[in-house]
């Protein structure tokens, strides 16, 4: 294999634009591998709304899942629970300090020379602010790893309405429906 060089993609968008997509078309790939999660949330996490960085509402937030995956455990495969307790402790690894979500994605790509691209698909990271955007950058480049950003839109109308069918509970986009709220909202003169 040619020398390539590594990379981490901070995939960043908005809801239903095609991360989910993205996600399953680069894991079918032989040379990349993106994790244990498709949408890992730390930078959002930690940047939330207050001004700094709350790693208390984070071990809040993670004592709540664990909570509820012991809740379910009982009914879960023995090799599905010993993935389980490494991912929780590995997503509070990265909340305790975010170097080690750094060190976790620079350590896929180069324990392995046929791995190059390893990434992060977090839709909500497109409200991160500048600095965090240099965090992350630098995080990666003080590791030898190239940073590469991936914003993800859809026609506006048509996200619009999967996100509203996806909150419902719906799994698949019902066309008619969509095309009625399309015509509807053109009717009453919201769109030209």
């Amino acid at each position: 294999m040619e020398d390539r060089k590594k990379t981490f993609l901070l995939c960043v968008g908005a809801q239903k634009a095609g991360t989910t997509w993205l996600h399953r078309y680069l894991e079918q790939h032989k040379n990349v591998e993106l994790g244990f999660l498709k949408e890992y949330h730390v930078f959002d996490s930690l940047a939330a709304p207050g001004g700094e960085w709350s790693f208390n509402r984070y071990i809040e937030t993670a004592r709540r899942k664990i909570d509820r995956i012991e809740r379910g455990l009982n009914t879960f495969p023995e090799e599905k629970k010993r993935s389980i307790n490494r991912n929780i402790f590995k997503m509070l690894d990265f909340f305790i300090d975010y170097n080690n979500y750094f060190d976790y994605f620079s350590g896929i790509l180069y324990m392995n020379p046929d791995i190059f691209l390893t990434g992060d698909i977090t839709p909500a990271y497109s409200s991160l602010q500048p600095e965090v955007f240099e965090i992350i950058k630098k995080g990666f480049e003080e590791r030898g790893v190239t940073v590469k950003v991936v914003f993800l839109m859809r026609e506006p109308v048509e996200r619009c309405i999967s996100a509203a069918q996806f909150n419902l509970g719906r799994r698949k986009p019902d066309k008619e429906a969509a095309d009625f709220t399309v015509i509807s909202l053109s009717r009453q003169g919201r769109f030209s």
